[in-house]
C-alpha cells in the first residue's frame, strides 16, 4: 500500500434519457455564500418559487441541516436559484426569430465539505452511492463570524446526483474537500434569519492531499504518489417534475488516473499485458483517506472491477535526475464508502 505524508429524481413524455430541462443553458445573475469557490449546474423543474437572495456577512459560516438536524459547516455552498429557459422559435415571415420562456426550473446546489461533517451528511452520501434515491429536505443557515444568524434557505425534496472526490497528491499540503451537486425540486425559500447559532463550525482543516493510501489487489501500489480527481454521478430521466428518476440502478465511475514511479511499475505492467490478452481479471482496490498522523482512517472508497487500460510512462529526458513516473488509467464499475465519524 501507498504511504504519504505531508511533508511532502412522470409526465406524457416518452420515457428515456433526456436532458432537456436539466442542462437548459445557463442562467444569469447567480449569487452564493462562496467560502471556498462555488460551481452553478443545471436546473430541475421548478413550479413555484422566488429569488433567492444569499446573506453574507465577514467570514460567513454556512450551517447545512439536513431536515432538522445540524450535520456541520460546508466549505461553500451555491445554486438553486429559480429561472426560466429561454426557447428561440423559427423565424417568422419576417425572418425575426421570437423568444419564449419555456421549462422553468431549479438551479443544482453544489457544497463543498471536508471529512469534519456528522453522520447524516455522510450517510445520505453513501446510500447514492449505493444506488439510493432517497431525497432530503435542506436547509443553509448563514451566520456571521460570531455565529449570530443572518439568513435561512430551504431546498426541500433534494437529491444528490454526483459526488466529484479531489485530487490526491503525496507532495501537497493543501487542504481538499468532497463537491457535493444535488437537484432541487423546490419551492426554494429564503428568509431572514435572527439568534444564536447552537454549535461550532465544522473542522474543514483535516482532509490534507498527501493523507492517503491506495491497495490494489496483487499490484504494487506503495508508490503511488497521485490519485486525480474523480466522480460518481447519476443521470436522470426528464420526465419527472417532483421526483428524481435515475436512469440506472447504480451511479456510474469516472475512471481513475494514478501515478507512480518507474522502479515499481513491474507489477502494473505484466497485469496490464495479461488483462489486455485476455488471461487476467478485474481488480479490486481501496483508496483510504487519513488523518495527519497516518493513525486512523477517516474515509476508505472501495472501488470494485477495476480494469488497467493503459499505462503511460514519462518522456526520457537526457541530463535528468528527476524520478520517472508513469501514469496509469483504469477503468471502475463501482464504488463503497465507509466514512468513520
Amino acid at each position: 500500500m501507498s504511504d504519504h505524508r505531508a511533508d511532502r429524481d412522470g409526465t406524457s413524455e416518452p420515457e428515456g434519457i433526456s436532458r432537456r430541462g436539466f442542462i437548459a443553458g445557463t442562467a444569469a445573475g447567480l449569487t452564493g455564500v462562496a467560502l471556498a469557490g462555488g460551481w452553478r449546474g443545471a436546473p430541475a423543474r421548478a413550479a413555484a418559487g422566488g429569488r433567492t437572495e444569499r446573506a453574507v456577512g465577514t467570514t460567513p459560516y454556512a450551517f447545512l441541516l439536513i431536515g432538522t438536524t445540524v450535520v456541520g459547516t460546508v466549505g461553500s455552498f451555491d445554486g438553486g436559484n429559480r429561472f426560466g429557459e429561454v426557447v428561440s422559435e423559427p423565424p417568422d415571415e419576417d425572418g425575426v426569430v421570437r423568444k419564449h420562456i419555456g421549462e422553468v426550473g431549479y438551479e443544482d446546489i453544489t457544497v463543498t465539505c471536508g471529512l469534519g461533517m456528522s453522520g447524516p451528511m455522510y450517510n445520505w452520501i453513501t446510500e447514492f452511492a449505493n444506488g439510493g434515491g432517497t431525497s432530503r429536505d435542506l436547509s443553509v443557515i448563514v451566520t456571521d463570524q460570531n455565529l449570530h444568524k443572518k439568513s435561512r434557505t430551504n431546498f426541500p425534496n433534494s437529491y444528490i446526483h454526483e459526488v466529484v472526490f479531489p485530487a490526491l497528491d503525496a507532495a501537497s499540503t493543501a487542504v481538499v474537500r468532497l463537491t457535493v451537486r444535488i437537484l432541487t425540486f423546490g419551492p426554494v425559500e429564503t428568509h431572514p434569519a435572527t439568534g444564536l447559532m447552537q454549535g461550532q463550525p465544522s473542522s474543514q482543516q483535516q482532509w490534507r492531499a498527501a493523507n492517503f493510501r491506495l491497495a490494489i489487489d496483487g499490484l504494487n501500489a506503495t508508490h503511488v504518489d497521485r490519485v486525480e480527481s474523480f466522480a460518481v454521478r447519476q443521470e436522470l430521466f426528464d420526465n419527472a417534475p417532483a421526483k428524481a428518476r435515475f436512469t440506472l440502478p447504480r451511479p456510474v465511475v469516472d475512471d481513475v488516473r494514478v501515478r507512480l514511479t518507474e522502479a515499481t511499475s513491474d507489477t502494473w505492467f505484466t497485469y496490464l499485458n495479461d488483462f489486455l490478452d485476455g488471461t487476467d481479471d478485474e481488480r479490486g482496490g481501496t483508496l483510504t483517506v487519513l488523518t495527519s498522523n497516518f493513525t486512523r482512517a477517516l474515509l476508505s472508497v472501495g472501488f470494485t472491477n477495476l480494469g488497467l487500460y493503459r499505462l503511460d510512462p514519462d518522456p526520457i529526458l537526457a541530463s535528468t535526475t528527476t524520478v520517472r513516473k508513469v501514469g496509469a488509467d483504469l477503468y471502475c464499475e463501482g464504488v463503497s464508502l465507509a466514512f468513520t465519524p
